[in-house]
């Protein structure tokens, strides 16, 4: 997300104050999201334990995206570019608050987080991998969750899905695609 902030005149006016006294911030956000399943709707008689088989199966409704989905957000940079004037002002200023405690520059990120949290939540709705890869985070988590209990240590976990999981889709190569787009 960009911000540009300029004196604007007409005519070539115009164009020496937009050179000499503009401001351009740019933020760079990252915004991943994760489905959700409310937990307190879900039956008591979902899980069966198999001590012989040593699993623990468990029946649970697909995640959902919506307004309650948890979004992990990052700022990954912001850039700022000035014109001449515009630097000499904000140097001085940057110094007189320097003085007394004060920040020298201040970015307010909330918008453009706002902003890449729609469009992921966008991006999210549909989304084949999202389901995919939600639902075997959901596993992994709750395998986590039974190992902390030592009667459950070792044994595995299943889950049964509305709509299974697609076994064309290899979860750990989109999560280093993820990590390595930076996006």
């Amino acid at each position: 997300m960009t911000i540009t902030a300029e004196l604007k005149a007409p005519g070539v006016l115009g164009k020496v104050t937009s050179f000499l006294v503009h401001k351009n911030t740019s933020l760079g956000t990252q915004v991943a999201v994760y489905g959700l399943i409310d937990f307190t709707t879900v039956a008591s008689r979902v899980a069966t334990v198999d001590r012989r088989a040593r699993t623990i199966t468990l029946s649970l409704p697909d995640p959902e995206v919506g307004k309650n989905t948890t979004y992990i957000a990052s700022v990954d940079g912001v850039q700022q570019h000035d014109g001449p004037v515009t630097a000499v002002a904000d140097g001085l200023g940057g110094l007189v608050r320097s003085l007394f405690g004060l920040p020298v520059v201040s970015v307010n990120p909330k918008p453009a987080l706002l902003l890449a949290e729609a469009r992921a939540l966008k991006n999210a709705r549909n989304s084949a991998v999202l389901a995919t890869c939600g639902k075997e985070e959901i596993v992994s988590q709750l395998t986590g969750i039974f190992h902390l209990t030592p009667a459950y240590r070792g044994y595995t976990v299943r889950v049964h899905w509305p709509v299974p999981p697609d076994p064309s889709i290899n979860c750990k190569a989109e999560q280093a695609k993820f990590i390595r787009s930076g996006s």
